[in-house]
């Protein structure tokens, strides 16, 4: 009887601890349901805040170099009128060398005091949007790392602004080509310094039309990327707000599993049920 009482009271006591063991990691696991679900809302405004951090430099450099463009087009339109200005001006040559002279201090003055010095700073705004592009591809790729953001093709064409700044250089050789060619050709015919001058101007008025395209293409890729991340920056919330209530139906539904858990396994730790009252 004592050996039969010994064999059946090693199986009780199995189940016991069993029973124990479950009822322990059912109460940590419920716990750490509990506390997740907690964790997922006070995470939730503050991952909100780090995302939209990101994505704001990159905006806010977005809008700069828009208003870079902006400087660099009104440059180039400026450029063009005194452009125009020197055509017309160098079809006033005649034959009377001192008049001459006089028309081509004029257009000299053109060059040296207003064309050049537009063009120059031209070239300073190309260039500080140049870094401006850099700056916005880092940012691009730092976002793309975050969840919630794909921006891989919202990548800008950063051979446009190196052609942009090649022009501008080529445009700054050629106003100086053409300044020195007027002081240095003043005993030319009228005719030969006209088609000299239009000639060289409308070289110039090439390149003012090739760095006009290029802006405008750029142009065209800022308003699509400001006009994406707008719609990304109002998205990331909602969709963050989505993933904290599924994580939070997930984690409940663990969290109730756990007390179903449990009181199977204080069944078997104490041999009772817990809910036979309510059967």
């Amino acid at each position: 009887m004592e050996e039969q009482e010994k064999v059946e009271r090693k199986p009780r006591r199995l189940t016991r601890i069993g029973g124990l063991v479950i009822v322990i990691l059912s109460i940590i696991v419920l716990v750490l349901n509990v506390a997740g679900i907690i964790g997922v809302w006070v995470a939730n405004e503050p991952v909100t805040n780090t995302i939209l951090n990101v994505l704001t430099p990159v905006e806010q450099t977005l809008d700069l170099t828009a208003d870079l463009l902006d400087r660099i087009s009104t440059g180039l339109e400026r450029s063009r009128g005194v452009v125009d200005t020197i055509d017309a001006i160098a079809e006033t040559l005649g034959d009377s060398v001192e008049e001459n002279r006089l028309i081509l201090n004029l257009i000299s003055k053109a060059l040296g005091e207003e064309l050049g010095p537009l063009v120059e700073t031209t070239g300073d705004v190309v260039r500080t949007a140049e870094a401006a592009a850099t700056t916005i591809q880092n940012g691009l790729e730092i976002a793309d790392a975050l969840p919630f953001i794909s921006l891989d093709d919202g990548q800008l064409e950063a051979t446009r602004i190196a052609r942009m700044a090649t022009r501008v250089s080529d445009l700054s050789t050629t106003v100086g080509e053409l300044d020195s060619s007027v002081q240095e050709r003043r005993s030319e015919t009228a005719e030969e310094l006209v088609s000299r001058i239009t000639g060289r101007t409308s070289e110039i008025s090439a390149f003012l039309d090739e760095i006009q395209a290029e802006v405008d293409g750029y142009q065209a890729q800022i308003t699509e990327l400001q006009g994406r991340l707008a719609t990304l920056k109002a998205r990331i919330p909602l969709w963050i707000d989505v993933s904290s209530i599924a994580i939070t139906l997930l984690l409940f539904w663990l969290a109730v599993s756990q007390v179903s858990i449990f009181f199977h396994g204080w069944s078997f730790f104490t041999g009772h049920d817990l809910l036979a009252r309510w059967r």
